[in-house]
């Protein structure tokens, strides 16, 4: 059975405000979106050499990759054999992994090294303690990872995205800056924020002001499961030019140039609950900031200045959809039409599933 078919010209089918906030249709999301699908984890840029390893989160399963020894990039599962507890954390280089709670190593290649004082113990089969490969793939320097080894690959179904950010070569950028922040909110509200430029004018006019609302344009591609925002800069503007893409179901990208300048902020959502997440910014700039650890650090701290105001709304919008009196949303054909998409892409998904 596939897991995916393309959402191609998905009629419009709005969610309740129960969506965001009932943990029963979070549940399914976590059976119907989010295990099937695709999600990014990681860029080539932290896995450079043989040792290079991030630990992440994918749909509430711990994972880790890791380029082995070979040269190879694996995904493997970040939970030991012996107890599950989380072995890895954060990004780094490791000649093993050593799970902190009891020394259990493993080969990077995810075979157990050492389990201390289990010599002797009946039925213990060390060559049975492997860490489980997860399926990934490499897409435009992102590595994205699946927890169905039966999911249809993701390059052919990312063609045409493929084709539109080709020229910015962002699998040549560089992750030069992270910072963790916990939302309390639905998952949904930061994807649909993050969807449009329709509050750029009211609530980015500091912030971002070379990309206003009125030279936003929704991309209506019918080849696969993303969207696209399109935002040419201010009227007149040469050399400027801001991509807001979703990979369905919560991947997350703002591919931008400056007169000539490049760079990519990637927010990667761990879902913890049907009203929390926790939001993980990257920002990725050519070898011109990735070179300089002052510039790299005023690029990312300028990242947090424009989030920190999509904080604000997105935690006053999920008060809001607790209200009584909040109902299905009326949006704004010319500037919303990518949650159209978005909500029609998640009422198939789980119509399929039915």
């Amino acid at each position: 059975k596939k897991t995916h078919d393309p959402p191609m010209s998905l009629p419009f089918h709005p969610l309740a405000p129960r969506a965001y906030r009932d943990p029963e249709h979070f549940e399914r999301e976590q059976e119907v979106l989010f295990a099937p699908h695709w999600g990014a984890v990681a860029h080539v840029s932290q896995l450079s050499e043989p040792g290079c390893y991030v630990a992440t989160d994918l749909h509430g399963t711990p994972v880790v990759i890791v380029r082995g020894a070979d040269g190879n990039l694996r995904g493997l599962s970040n939970v030991c054999r012996h107890r599950s507890y989380p072995i890895m954390r954060g990004a780094g280089k490791a000649e093993r992994f050593v799970c902190p709670y009891h020394a259990w190593s493993y080969d990077l290649d995810g075979k157990l090294l050492r389990a201390p004082y289990m010599d002797g113990t009946p039925g213990f089969d060390p060559t049975a303690c492997v860490l489980p490969e997860v399926r990934i793939e490499v897409w435009q320097g992102f590595v994205f990872a699946n927890l169905d080894p039966g999911a249809e690959p993701l390059g052919p179904q990312l063609r045409g995205l493929e084709e539109v950010i080709r020229p910015y070569a962002i699998a040549e950028l560089q992750v030069v800056g992270q910072h963790e922040l916990p939302q309390p909110w639905n998952w949904k509200v930061m994807a649909e924020n993050f969807a449009e430029g329709y509050h750029h004018s009211t609530q980015h006019v500091e912030s971002i002001p070379d990309f206003p609302t009125q030279t936003s344009v929704c991309l209506e591609p019918d080849d696969g499961p993303y969207w696209i925002y399109d935002n040419h800069g201010r009227p007149g503007s040469t050399g400027q030019r801001l991509l807001g893409i979703g990979v369905f179901p919560h991947t997350l990208f703002a591919v931008s140039e400056n007169n000539g300048r490049r760079s990519v902020v990637w927010l990667h959502l761990r879902q913890l609950g049907p009203t929390e997440h926790q939001l993980v910014i990257s920002a990725l700039a050519d070898e011109r900031i990735a070179g300089s650890p002052e510039r790299s650090q005023r690029f990312t701290d300028g990242l947090l200045t424009f989030h920190r105001e999509d904080q604000a709304l997105c935690r006053e919008t999920q008060r809001g959809l607790a209200s009584a009196y909040a109902g299905l949303p009326n949006l704004c054909r010319s500037q919303e039409r990518v949650i159209e998409r978005f909500h029609g892409w998640i009422c198939a998904e789980f119509d399929k599933a039915a």
